[in-house]
């Protein structure tokens, strides 16, 4: 068995010295990670990491010198912000320098079995095997502010040599020097947990939080895998990063292109050409089908089926609050080996408790949210080759444990144990590595587990769904329309028994009682109000007219002036929305007044006048004053007769039968007329015809005294039966002869004032 190994390395040994002949350069792979260190004020310290991982090979001893005593290598570091590159360091423009850790600078990382440790080109003397050998650099940077978009580059600077890789690679065209770079934002603190809640003014629950570091400080997340993988051809194998992140912050993975100078303005590079039908998202020679990469776990799944040593590079992203903190990359190059039959070791799940094996991913545990005792699982190491083999699991969810029985054995076994209670349903990732000390090629495989608790239980009480009167809620396929509490239970594709429990609230829809019925009607030039009889306080509304909305008017009531379909929506505080009956609103027909003639408009106070007005069908009339018209009727129809006594307006209004009505005006000139009429003779004969004599007076004149008088002077007649006047007698009865007479009188007019009159007046008999 080991011959072959043998016959194996040594043609492995024969590619390396061929390519590194050619290309004289020995990186195999890099990272470069960053952690934080203090801050003040808006300042920030961060230690950055860099790392080689080189060849050992004789053939690349001229590039390797640089990496090793009596060389004094350093690593330059280029920052940029924005796009735009700073001077923070000490080195050539402005460039952070990074200087060989104290402790365990250069490191072995072949990965040999223990018995073969020596014997490498590594090794001093030199060995058999290529080697790989893992040079760790740090130093500091401070950087001024916060910013979303820090980056650190390597750019292939170290020393006065550059970082050309390994002609081993063989899936690029061309390897380059190699770059890579990772990124900050600095600008997102790391929030914990609340402690509880209370609740404000407004009945909202506020979280409470701890005191907690607000710089936005982050810490990129330590790679746990071995960097320089090796694989034996058409056999199946995995292989993860094994990232974990310290601040909690989720994780992305994804693979990239290899990068490459040169380097442009605002810090980025240009990408490495692969070579057809390889890519940066598809690396590696596998078996058709056999292929997988996994964003979420960053596992890598394949089954090489050529010699095609591949540049492979994984960037990790790092998430806060769903917002990007930062990005860091691993380059390593996977070395394919042919002819080796060491399989690598395996770990099949068994003696699974609380939980099932994903039967679509065999590294997935499916386990239910509330269930009674730990979930716990076996992993039963195991070799083909009868290898001992060495597990141990990084990254267990909080407070699981995983003690290994039997560890450096055949047969090693996990224990996983981890009781889920209070723990949210989700994801939680964890690793597990299996390395065998097979010779001289150990085989380690780092497998991304991933128990999934799925939601057993959702209460969903405090959770109300509100619907309005008349909808109906679909829950699980039943139909409910009350107020209520319903669940359902069910079994999940899971085996996981969940209980949903339906809190719904049947809100009521606004009130649309409208006052009056579903018609009215409105005259020209008038308003008939549209109203609702209860409108509700928190409730908005909107009136329509003919379908189309009537702009402004959002109250209960609507003073419609015009004919149409009416109807007003209404929206509750709870979103529920009706809508009003349709109300007809006729426009009626105007009412038309007008005064035709007036029998006398030079008119004495008192006189009787005659007013006619334009009649109409089924019309009311009203004449204004009224009280000018009580002596003979009243102060309705179309034609009436008032007394009239003073100088002004007299008005008709017309009604017709929808009430609508209109109004027509003349003005009255009315005058004293304070001249007074005295028959010049009289007849005093009793035959009924002109007996009395007395001045015939106009409406509103008054006799105040009259008085006649003979020839002679003599006063015949003084006020006697005023009314009637003089009757042709003297005082004592006698008949007054046959003569002229003469008379005086006093009298009173409309205007207030006392007027005489004299005269003579013939008495005949």
């Amino acid at each position: 068995m080991k011959k072959l190994y043998y016959s194996s390395f040594f043609l492995f040994f024969i590619l390396l010295w061929n390519a590194t002949a050619s290309y004289a350069n020995h990186i195999l792979g890099s990272e470069l990670r960053y952690q934080f260190v203090s801050a003040s004020g808006s300042t920030q310290t961060y230690k950055l990491t860099f790392v080689f991982f080189a060849d050992c090979s004789l053939a690349s001893s001229g590039s390797f010198s640089t990496l090793v005593p009596p060389a004094t290598p350093r690593i330059r570091i280029e920052v940029y912000k924005n796009g735009t590159h700073q001077s923070l360091g000490s080195g050539p423009s402005g460039s952070v320098l990074l200087d060989p850790i104290a402790v365990n600078y250069q490191e072995e990382i072949t990965p040999v079995c223990p018995d073969e440790a020596n014997n490498t080109q590594c090794s001093v003397p030199k060995g058999d095997y290529p080697g790989v050998m893992k040079f760790t650099f740090e130093g500091t940077v401070t950087l001024p502010d916060t910013s979303s978009n820090w980056r650190f580059n390597f750019e292939g600077d170290h020393t006065n040599n550059t970082a050309g890789r390994s002609g081993l690679i063989n899936n690029l065209a061309g390897t380059g020097t190699m770059c890579i770079y990772a990124t900050l934002n600095n600008t997102i603190p790391i929030i914990p947990d609340p402690e509880g809640y209370y609740q404000d003014a407004a009945g909202n629950y506020v979280p409470v939080f701890p005191p907690y570091d607000t710089t936005g400080k982050n810490n990129s997340p330590s790679f746990t895998s071995d960097p320089t993988p090796f694989f034996c051809i058409n056999q199946p194998t995995t292989f993860n990063l094994a990232a974990i992140d310290g601040d909690g912050d989720s994780l992305s993975f994804a693979l990239i292109p290899a990068l490459n100078t040169p380097v442009m303005a605002n810090g980025t590079y240009t990408n490495c050409n692969y070579v057809a039908p390889l890519s940066g998202t598809n690396p590696i020679a596998a078996a058709p089908g056999s292929f997988s990469f996994s964003p979420v776990t960053g596992q890598t799944s394949f089954t090489p089926n050529a010699m095609v040593n591949a540049c492979v590079v994984q960037q990790v992203s790092e998430y806060r609050e769903g917002k990007l903190v930062g990005t860091s990359m691993r380059e390593m190059t996977f070395i394919m080996l042919d002819n080796c039959p060491n399989e690598g070791p395996k770990g099949p799940v068994t003696n699974i408790n609380n939980g099932n094996v994903d039967p679509s991913d065999p590294t997935r545990i499916n386990v239910c949210q509330g269930i009674s005792g730990n979930v716990a699982f076996e992993l039963q190491g195991n070799d083909p080759d009868g290898d001992n083999i060495n597990i141990f699991a990084t990254n267990l969810p909080e407070g699981a444990t995983a003690p290994v029985t039997n560890n450096g054995t055949p047969n090693p076994v996990l224990h996983f144990s981890w009781d889920i209670g209070g723990f949210a349903p989700g994801d939680y990732i964890f690793f597990v590595t299996l390395r065998d000390d097979g010779c001289p090629v150990r085989v380690t495989q780092t497998i991304a587990y991933t128990i999934t608790i799925h939601e057993a239980y959702t209460s969903g009480r405090n959770d109300t769904i509100e619907i309005c009167n008349g909808e109906t809620y679909e829950f699980y396929g039943n139909l409910y329309f009350k107020t209520g509490i319903y669940d359902t239970t069910f079994k999940s594709i899971y085996g996981c028994d969940s209980v949903k429990v339906l809190n719904l609230k049947v809100n009521p829809l606004p009130n649309m009682l409208l006052n009056g019925g579903n018609a009215a009607g409105v005259c020209p030039g008038n308003e008939t109000l549209l109203s609702l009889a209860l409108p509700e306080a928190g409730t908005t509304y909107q009136w329509f007219k003919d379908e189309s909305p009537i702009a402004g008017e959002t109250g209960p009531a609507y003073a419609a002036s015009d004919g149409g379909i009416y109807r007003v929506t209404a929206v509750t505080d709870e979103g529920c929305r009706d809508t009003s009956k349709r109300i007809k609103v006729d426009l009626y027909p105007a009412a038309e007044a007008q005064i035709l003639s007036v029998s006398n408009n030079n008119i004495c106070a008192g006189d009787t006048v005659t007013l006619k007005a334009q009649e109409g069908e089924r019309y009311m009339y009203r004449w204004a004053p009224e009280k000018f018209f009580r002596m003979f009727s009243d102060a309705e129809g179309s034609t009436v007769k008032g007394k009239i006594d003073y100088t002004g307006p007299l008005t008709l209004t017309v009604y017709n039968r929808y009430g609508c009505q209109d109004t027509a005006s003349v003005m009255l000139n009315t005058h004293p007329c304070c001249e007074v009429f005295v028959p010049t003779a009289f007849s005093p004969n009793q035959d009924g015809v002109n007996d009395y004599f007395n001045p015939h007076l106009q409406p509103g004149q008054v006799i105040v005294t009259m008085r006649v008088y003979d020839r002679l002077g003599k006063l015949v007649y003084n006020n006697g039966n005023i009314e009637k006047g003089w009757n042709g007698a003297y005082k004592n009865g006698e008949p007054a002869a046959l003569d002229t007479y003469m008379y005086y009188i006093k009298y009173s007019c409309t205007d207030g004032n006392n007027y005489e009159k004299k005269g003579d007046v013939v008495l005949l008999r």
